[in-house]
């Protein structure tokens, strides 16, 4: 669900914005427009005016001679000849405007650079091709070392304003304008000493020159603009040079945390909050009103300040009818961003009444823009909030929102009221109901056509999935509607990733609502798109997900699986079946096909002559390192059980490999008699028909006796060589007796312990080890036979390793089982390098329990315990006495030391002097603990009881945190350094008190 913060951009200030200025300056303007000749013209004479009045009293009259009636004359000839042209281009392109910029130069006369900077001005106003002339021409640089040196404010004002018209939406020009230094001076006309009218322009400049340039923003503000921009806002200031400093702080603000940082820190918000008031002219709240949307959007902070300065009310206050459309405009954009992902100012708009003015803004007489706004509002309001939902709702909202949505509004408003929409119905029942019941479907369907822009397409699917959220009346009203295939329309078309994924939501959430959905979405077309999706490359991990899931809802439905006699439509997944292809796409694809595959054996059966089954196998080789994939490859491979053993299928599948390919085998079809033989000993040596063979002959044995019977009745020796035949083995010896011992007899245990070996795969090793855990399981004959063919090494070899597939605690329950057969085998584990191993898993690892359960297996045989003499290679489960240690690690560390503690008082006294005293009593000092965790600690209390009544080994044991510890103490000074000793001896304060 999307929501939605607003922009604002300002631009200098328009011409309407001026309406004292037009006047005699406007008449030469347009006089001066007409003729650009007559602008060189008139512009020379006044020159040579000037320099003849300022020569002498004579000059007076020669100038006015010799300037400016001939200019007078000249200019009307220009103008008929203009006129006559119709081309005043030709005119401006002949070569004047570089004179006049020569003229801006610092050796020309103070009012002469004045009125050239005026008459350029008036040339390049909303003429891009003349303005780029001036610019090629060198204006900006004289302009600069004007707005610095120059002595008259009215010069500095006039190239202020002639810069402004320069870099207006100029890119280029902005930047040439930042290198050439412009912005220092310009921010120093901003002073207080500085005309009103020379303030005015300077701020408009700057507006043009940071006016969607995140860089010149930076420079800007580095300048140090912000804090006399901000004292521009005050009441002491003309509304114009007010309005122009808005304009420059709304241009500083966009997508700049930092300024709007600044900006507030120079206590901007009180000034611009007092500019809302209805005294304010609607130009300059306006203005006011686009600085706090920007200063507030995305930023928490800025909006907590915005409503402590009182800024809610008024902003209410401007959404009423007697407000401007700009004014109402500004304002609600305001509300929009300052309600932005903010629960509590979500709460202070609704409580000053925001949500009838701007239901009101809904009504028909209002601006289609600001109604859009209004909905934006809303929507801003609602998000997250039941409380407000609700409000709005009940406020009549949802009659006007819906009349928005009709093909009358402009595509924003009707993006912007389906949004709203989404925001009311999003995980509120109770709306969902309301909109619906008030004829928002077949709205929000019409906007699905092809004709509708992407941006309304995405905001109507978001309205559709927040009402059929959980919602079954709605899911089925949608589906009755017609909806699905217009949204499986959009899967088909170039829409973006994220209305896919909305409109795969959607679907997901209507399939899954009824049989009747499920059926329009098995038609062909709808199979088609999803499929289409799945197989497309391009396809991102969620929707390639989604599109898989609905398709197996689909596929699920008895009803619905009588509609496929074919995998035709199914068949482009066999793409998705490769060894490169991502492990979202292996495992999707193999759900769904594994949904077809169970269909009939004739899908099967298409399947395979498709070429699935060495495609399944190739992919399955090489994913031994992902267990989620190979869950579904082998649900796959288990769907496709009767086609694997098929003969005709098994060579079609083959040949679409090569032309090498054989075209018989002798894997049989699969039946009661006869069916087992040729395949345990196939005679076709191709390594793919094996793996086939020993694939068929586990799908056989899974979960079938009768068939485990006679498999492991149809040959001397199991095919053990390869992976799959270890689990064809696995699964004929699993909780079946008879098999066990017959595998055993045919001398399956020496190879399945050699493939136990370091140089085997890993997974071929644990698929060994599984065979091996399901032969010895409550079967005393083949644990000891385990145990003697050296089983023992290997297995607590994996224990030490990485586990993908999680077969370690299977090597566990295997060595468990192994040790609970007799002494021999305990006293196997016993050797040092196996213990060390054990002890190693006990101190918190996930195999923690395991562990500690076959170490007091080993420890509690008579015969083993007289093998430790030492305590050494239990130490390290000392570590695991902690306060904080887990639960589970603290029950397998005080289960095992209570064993090795009872074996002989010389093995407690070397638990005693390595410091397991200080460590039992700390933990059972430090609180409750769940009953099992007691029990333990209680029994290694109660075998640790003659080392901790015993003075001397307690002064032993304290001696060593000090100079005098004696030789062999290294060890216990570093599990004990924390227990510092006090005035009294305080461990055998513990002792005597507490044991």
């Amino acid at each position: 669900m999307s929501i939605v913060c607003l922009p604002v951009t300002t631009s200098m200030a328009a011409e309407e914005d001026f309406p004292d200025q037009l006047g005699i300056s406007e008449i030469l303007c347009d006089i001066l427009r007409i003729s650009p000749f007559l602008v060189v013209w008139w512009s020379a004479s006044t020159a040579a005016s000037v320099l003849l009045v300022t020569a002498s009293a004579s000059g007076f009259i020669v100038g006015i001679l010799v300037g400016i009636i001939p200019g007078i004359i000249v200019g009307i000839i220009a103008v008929i000849i203009v006129k006559i042209a119709g081309n005043k281009g030709k005119v401006a392109y002949a070569g004047p405007i570089p004179f006049l910029v020569a003229l801006l130069s610092s050796s020309t006369p103070a009012l002469v650079q004045k009125k050239v900077a005026f008459t350029l001005s008036c040339l390049i106003y909303n003429k891009p091709r003349y303005r780029g002339k001036v610019t090629s021409a060198g204006a900006i640089p004289p302009l600069v070392v004007l707005l610095s040196r120059s002595t008259l404010a009215s010069v500095q004002g006039t190239a202020a304003n002639l810069l402004a018209n320069l870099v207006n939406d100029n890119p280029g020009n902005q930047g040439k304008a930042a290198s050439a230094g412009a912005i220092p001076p310009l921010v120093a006309l901003l002073s207080a000493s500085s005309p009103p009218q020379v303030q005015e322009q300077a701020a408009c400049a700057l507006g043009c020159i940071v006016h969607n340039n995140a860089c010149n923003q930076g420079e800007v503000a580095s300048a140090g603009a912000i804090p006399p921009l901000v004292a521009l806002l005050s009441a002491s200031s003309p509304p114009l040079v007010q309005m122009q400093a808005a304009c420059v702080l709304a241009d500083l603000l966009p997508n700049n945390a930092f300024n709007q940082g600044k900006v507030a820190s120079a206590d901007a918000i009180p000034p611009l909050v007092e500019l809302l008031s209805a005294s304010t002219p609607a130009n300059v709240q306006v203005k006011a009103a686009n600085v706090l949307a920007n200063l507030v959007a995305n930023n928490p902070g800025n909006q907590g300040k915005v409503a402590s300065a009182s800024a809610i009310p008024p902003l209410v206050a401007l959404l009423s009818a007697s407000s401007p459309a700009n004014v109402q405009e500004t304002a609600a954009t305001v509300l929009a961003n300052l309600v932005f992902n903010n629960p509590g100012i979500q709460g202070q708009v609704a409580s000053a009444g925001a949500i009838p003015a701007l239901v009101a803004l809904l009504s028909a007489s209002t601006p289609a823009n600001v109604k859009g706004k209004a909905a934006i509002v809303l929507r801003n309001l609602v998000n997250d909030n039941p409380g407000n939902q609700g409000k709005v709702a009940s406020g009549g909202t949802i009659p006007p929102l819906l009349a928005l949505l009709s093909a009358s509004s402009p595509p924003l408003v009707q993006e912007q009221a389906a949004c709203a929409l989404a925001g009311l119905v999003d995980k509120h029942s109770c709306n969902q109901g309301k909109v619906a019941a008030s004829g928002a479907i077949p709205l929000l369907l019409a906007l699905l056509s092809a004709s509708t822009p992407a941006d309304v397409q995405f905001s109507v699917v978001l309205a559709l999935a927040d009402l059929v959220a959980d919602n079954p009346d709605n899911q089925g009203k949608v589906a009755s509607a017609g909806a699905i295939p217009p949204m499986l329309e959009l899967l088909s078309s170039e829409v973006p990733l994220g209305l896919q994924e909305k409109v795969m939501e959607s679907l997901l959430q209507i399939a899954a609502c009824s049989t009747h959905n499920r059926k329009v979405m098995a038609a062909p077309e709808a199979i088609t798109s999803l499929v289409g999706l799945m197989a497309n490359a391009l396809t991102s991990a969620s929707v390639y997900s989604t599109a898989s899931l609905i398709a197996t809802t689909v596929l699920a439905d008895p009803h619905v699986r009588a509609v496929f006699t074919s995998a035709t439509l199914f068949l482009p997944l066999l793409t998705s079946l490769r060894i490169n292809s991502p492990e979202h796409a292996l495992v999707r694809a193999a759900s769904v096909l594994s949904q077809i595959a169970s269909i009939s054996p004739s899908i099967r059966r298409e399947l395979a002559v498709a070429g699935i089954i060495p495609l399944l196998m190739a992919v399955r080789a090489a994913s031994s390192n992902r267990p989620n994939v190979l869950e579904k490859l082998y649900m796959l491979h288990e769907s496709l059980w009767d086609v694997c053993s098929c003969r005709d299928c098994i060579s079609k599948s083959k040949r679409v490999k090569g032309p090498t390919s054989h075209e018989g085998s002798s894997a049989s079809v699969p039946g009661p008699c006869g069916a087992t033989a040729s395949l345990v000993e196939p005679g076709d040596s191709d390594k793919v028909m094996q793996e086939m063979a020993a694939t068929v002959l586990w799908n056989l044995a899974n979960g079938n006796p009768g068939n485990q019977g006679e498999v492991a009745s149809a040959a001397s020796s199991p095919p053990i060589v390869q992976e799959q035949a270890a689990w064809a083995l696995a699964h004929l010896v699993d909780d079946n007796a008879c098999n066990q011992d017959k595998a055993a007899f045919a001398g399956a245990i020496s190879p399945l312990v050699a493939l136990l070996s370091a140089s085997t795969p890993v997974k071929v090793q644990e698929v060994a080890a599984i065979v091996l855990d399901n032969l010895v399981y409550d079967n005393p004959g083949n644990q000891s036979k385990v145990a003697s063919a050296g089983a023992i090494p290997p297995l607590l070899a994996l224990l030490s390793t990485e586990d993908p597939f999680g077969v370690q605690e299977i090597v566990m329950d295997s060595l468990i089982q192994i040790a609970a057969c007799s002494t021999h085998n305990r006293k196997l584990m016993a050797a040092p390098d196996a213990m060390t191993s054990l002890v190693g898993m006990v101190t918190g690892t996930s195999l923690t329990a395991s562990a500690s359960l076959l170490v007091t297996i080993v420890l509690s045989d008579p015969h083993v315990r007289a093998v430790f003499t030492s305590a050494t290679l239990f130490l390290p489960l000392i570590t695991s006495l902690r306060v904080n240690s887990p639960e589970q690690a603290l029950v397998g560390a005080a289960s095992v030391l209570s064993h090795v503690a009872s074996i002989s008082p010389s093995v407690r006294r070397e638990l005693d002097v390595a410091g397991i005293i200080p460590h039992f009593v700390a933990v059972r000092d430090a609180g409750s603990y769940p009953p099992l965790v007691q029990e333990k600690l209680d029994i290694l209390h109660e075998s640790l009881r003659d080392v901790c009544s015993c003075r001397d080994c307690v002064s032993n044991s304290k001696r060593v945190n000090g100079q005098t510890s004696n030789e062999g103490s290294s060890l216990f000074v570093a599990t004990t350094s924390a227990a510092e000793p006090v005035d009294s001896d305080k461990v055998m304060q513990v002792r005597d008190d507490g044991i």
